[in-house]
């Protein structure tokens, strides 16, 4: 009986394999433009320092889940708490946008965005906000591109100078 089993095993795990889909070109290219253009609209609303219509760029999920500000946050509320009380500390916003974006589609709803962030803004104590790398995992819902997974990458604080 034990002999029949594993078999039986295999045959169901490369049975639940999905299907491998090639995309073409033109879908690539599509997906490209248009996770390209909701990240665009996150930024124009940080520059118009409008916190709800930047929230509309990540998905409303309990399995929404962000790696940022140095801690993780596992769901869309938590993170919007965060992200209103990142945006009434912001004084000012002269210009933010992305630079070296890539974005990996990996299905016709799918796709992985990273692209270094830069901002010209001045948080409370006229502090500037530092440039960092994003990474988001957006996918197509309800016809409209989500972030569903989220990173930001700061770069590390310089060595202190003191005492030496």
């Amino acid at each position: 009986m034990r002999r029949m089993i594993l078999p039986l095993l295999l045959l169901v795990a490369v049975a639940c394999q999905p299907a491998t889909m090639e995309l073409t070109e033109e879908q690539i290219a599509s997906v490209e433009t248009e996770v390209t253009a909701v990240a665009n609209e996150a930024v124009t609303a940080i520059v118009a320092m409008d916190a709800d219509r930047h929230l509309n760029f990540y998905a409303n999920s309990d399995d929404f889940t962000v790696a940022a500000y140095g801690a993780v946050s596992r769901s869309f509320s938590t993170w919007a708490e965060g992200v209103r009380t990142n945006f009434s500390q912001i004084e000012s916003v002269e210009a933010c946008a992305f630079s070296d974006e890539v974005i990996q589609v990996l299905a016709t709803d799918i796709a992985v965005f990273t692209a270094d962030f830069g901002c010209t803004a001045t948080v409370a104590g006229g502090f500037p906000m530092p440039g960092h790398t994003v990474t988001a995992v957006m996918q197509k819902q309800d016809g409209a591109w989500k972030c569903v997974n989220f990173s930001e990458t700061f770069p590390p604080a310089e060595a202190s100078t003191e005492g030496t």
